[in-house]
């Protein structure tokens, strides 16, 4: 498809039955992490030129076609990049956008678009794990109606006055949104390891979490490469071997901490840390308190 430079405005070619709501997240919803910024209902015919400047948002854009919508791609562009989405999957799938670099988008004939635009740290922490290094993800869903009416009710709340009750049922609305997003497009399912070595790997750790054990030892027990086998525990968890191992490690202190009379110092030891400041430190950045803290909040409840 060749899109010609006599692409007009969206705006400029919107049917009055079209809805566009702009808003302005309080501090309150910019609290909570995840907010609305925009919402539209576009209906479109003609050859549409939209050009976003870059912010810090990311869109969501669905489409539910009525069977009369036209059978061109649809043309997404960025600095060093261009997607071309075609006919049909614009009328099944969801496409989440980085709005970060700002884009443009090309379409010709009879389009009928949904969007749902927002921020927060937690918008962003979504997006990553959904578009990892990519600035746009599509896929096709089977709960496209679903979606509609989550749009239908955040298009009702933000109709009504400003207030912490209408930006909290908002950022659950759109944290369902991306929850389900982010279950349909993953590729394995959550806490579930599918790769033999890693599978494997994982259970060296479990058994031997107390020894000074290493990448590089696991993967010459496997007899493969060690810079393999790291790739393949990010792929496999979203997290490296050391993290993995740091992970296991804590959870046995926790678990001693618990239920014996162990000093910090020989628990570091009986879970393979190195000394007790190294224990310390460790458990610290993954429990928010040091280990007798832990232990005595936990004799407490």
């Amino acid at each position: 498809m060749s899109f010609t430079r006599e692409h007009i405005w969206h705006y400029d070619y919107l049917d009055s039955k079209s809805r566009w709501i702009f808003v302005t997240p309080s501090e309150f919803a910019q609290s909570l992490g995840i907010y609305v910024t925009e919402l539209g209902h576009f209906f479109q015919d003609g050859n549409c030129y939209t050009k976003r400047r870059p912010e810090n948002t990311f869109s969501i854009n669905f489409s539910l076609g009525d069977g009369n919508q036209s059978n061109a791609p649809v043309k997404i562009s960025f600095q060093d990049k261009s997607y071309l989405i075609d006919a049909a999957s614009c009328e099944q799938g969801v496409v989440l956008i980085d709005n970060r670099p700002g884009y443009v988008i090309e379409q010709t004939g009879k389009h009928v678009n949904y969007f749902i635009q927002c921020g927060g740290f937690l918008v962003e922490k979504y997006s990553a794990l959904i578009l990892g290094r990519e600035k746009l993800f599509m896929t096709t869903i089977n709960y496209l109606s679903t979606l509609i009416d989550y749009f239908e009710n955040l298009v009702q709340l933000y109709r009504q006055p400003t207030n912490e009750k209408r930006d909290a049922y908002a950022s659950m609305l759109l944290i369902k949104i991306f929850s389900r997003l982010f279950v349909e497009t993953d590729s394995a399912p959550i806490l579930y390891v599918e790769n033999k070595y890693v599978k494997s790997a994982l259970e060296i750790i479990e058994q031997r979490y107390n020894e000074p054990i290493r990448l590089s030892t696991v993967a010459d027990e496997l007899h493969i490469n060690s810079s393999y086998l790291s790739r393949l525990f990010m792929s496999e968890t979203g997290t490296s071997f050391s993290a993995c191992l740091s992970h296991i490690r804590i959870n046995h202190a926790k678990e001693m901490l618990r239920t014996s009379e162990f000093s910090v110092e020989e628990i570091a030891i009986r879970c393979g840390f190195c000394n007790s400041s190294h224990f310390i430190k460790f458990f610290h950045a993954a429990e928010g308190m040091t280990p007798m803290q832990y232990r005595t909040v936990w004799h407490q409840k």
